[in-house]
Parts: C-alpha cells; sequence; structure tokens
C-alpha cells in the first residue's frame, strides 16, 4: 500500500551512512532489519519505510497529517457520492 501511495520503488541500501539527495537527512537503519530505509515523501509528510519487514518510522506529527489526509479524501468521496 505504502508504495502505491507513495509511487516509488523501496531498495535495500548497504550499512554505511547515506545522505537522502532530496532531503539531505541521513537514512534510518531499521531496528528490526539493521538496513536502511527509504524516505518516502507525500506532500509533506516524509516516512522512513523498511523494504524488507515493512516497518515504518514516522517523526512527531506525521501520524496526525496522514490522518487528516485520509479524512479529507474520505469527505470528499463521500460528499461525491451523496450528489450522485
Amino acid at each position: 500500500m505504502l508504495r502505491k501511495l507513495f509511487g516509488k520503488k523501496l531498495k535495500d541500501k548497504a550499512h554505511k551512512k547515506i545522505i537522502d539527495k532530496k532531503t539531505g537527512e541521513e537514512l534510518l537503519l531499521c531496528p528490526r532489519c539493521r538496513i536502511h530505509m527509504e524516505k518516502l515523501k507525500k506532500k509533506n509528510i516524509i516516512l522512513d519505510v523498511c523494504d524488507r519487514c515493512g516497518g515504518m518510522w514516522a517523526d512527531f506529527g506525521e501520524i496526525e497529517k496522514l490522518h487528516d489526509i485520509h479524512k479529507r479524501e474520505v469527505e470528499k468521496y463521500e460528499k461525491a457520492q451523496r450528489r450522485k
């Protein structure tokens, strides 16, 4: 689902320090798999996702932002359904 939402393939990374070219931030290691997680960015939300185990890390406030986006999309859908 995340790949579809963010439209990006996730890749395994080596264990050396890697800086994300888009954000300038260091890629985090997955606490379970110990591989670098991919940064997925959509609008103003950045998630760190492990391609191996599917684990995710979100910075403070990111989950709330995702919830707000989902809520707005549901409201749009329901409004469109009422018009039919």
